[in-house]
């Protein structure tokens, strides 16, 4: 993943400069976690505290 991030990035910046990649970057790490984070099944999953462990 490491060589395509990098391939990437080089592409952004060479299309959107450096504050569009900037931007660019941002909405790909807020837009998941935002999205991720709405799902019901995920805020209300248990705390590991209570889920319970295999003896």
């Amino acid at each position: 993943m490491v060589p395509l991030a990098s391939l990437a990035a080089g592409g952004l910046l060479q299309s959107l400069g450096a504050r569009g990649t900037l931007v660019a970057y941002a909405a790909f790490m807020v837009v998941p976690a935002a999205v991720v984070t709405a799902l019901p099944v995920i805020r209300q999953a248990p705390r590991t505290e209570e889920i319970p462990r295999p003896e």
